[in-house]
This record gives C-alpha cells, structure tokens and sequence, in this order.
C-alpha cells in the first residue's frame, strides 16, 4: 500500500465520529510544498511524462495528503481540527545557526559537547505556525440560521 492510498482510506473510510482531532506526522526529506519517500527526488523524474501518481515516490502536499482531509472528503473530521507535523526540508536554502549557551540568555559562553563540539540550534527553530487555510487559499467561514 502506498502512502496516497494510506491516507485516502484514512480519510473516507475510518469512522472519526470518536476522535478529538487526527494528527499526521512525517520525518523525511523534502522541499517546498512537498515530501520525499523512500528514494523520491522528484529531479530524478524531470522531463519523464509517464510517472504518474500511483508510481511517484513524493508526495505534494496540498494534492496528496492535505486535501484528503478536507471536509468534501472527509465526513467525519468536519470541524476538528486536522494536525500535520512535517520534519522535512522546504528548499535548498541552508538556515543559520545560533550557538546555545549556559543560560537562556547567555551565548557568550556556548555549551560544548565531551568532544570539543560547540552546540547549535536553526535560528528558526522553536516555531509552530498554523493557518486557517492552506497556501493560496482564502478563509471563508458560512453561518446559517437554523429552523427551529
């Protein structure tokens, strides 16, 4: 079973009725706005018109995996909430490094590793970033009036 299809009978055919929330976690590589599996560099495809969904190693995240879970096709997660954490590269772009120190506060005197190793954190580490709508889309909530 391929991961599309993982995600997809996740979506239409498990009973969420029970569930607070689903949560979804990937530790691959990648690069922005998709996930490689198990040898996926979507470069290895370029110019190759034949590779279609069901044989492609990497996942685009807005087709494959988040809009699986929309409400359209997804009954049962209808107004609760849908949590993707992707450890995965989104480009090539190397992040800078801070160095951490004895304190919170102190990175004059970096902590350093048995081995002489300085220890150092992404300065874009530490951040959860959450939208209400997917990239390019807008956020449109409806109110209806019910009968009584």
């Amino acid at each position: 079973m391929n991961v599309v299809t993982g995600l997809t009978f996740l979506a239409s055919k498990v009973d969420h009725a029970d569930s607070d929330c689903f949560l979804c976690v990937f530790l691959t590589h990648g690069d922005d706005g998709i996930i490689y599996g198990r040898d996926g560099d979507p470069e290895s495809f370029k110019g190759n018109g034949n590779v279609d969904a069901a044989n492609r190693t990497w996942l685009e995240l807005n087709d494959d995996v988040f809009d699986i879970f929309r409400g359209d096709n997804c009954r049962s997660l209808i107004g609760k909430p849908k949590i993707f954490i992707i450890q995965a590269c989104r480009g090539g772009t190397a992040e800078f490094s801070a160095m951490i120190g004895n304190s919170a506060t102190d990175y004059e005197e970096p902590l350093e590793t048995s081995a002489g190793v300085k220890v150092t954190i992404p300065t874009g580490a530490d951040f959860l970033i959450s939208y209400s709508s997917s990239e390019g889309r807008r956020t449109k909530v409806y109110m209806f009036k019910c009968k009584t």
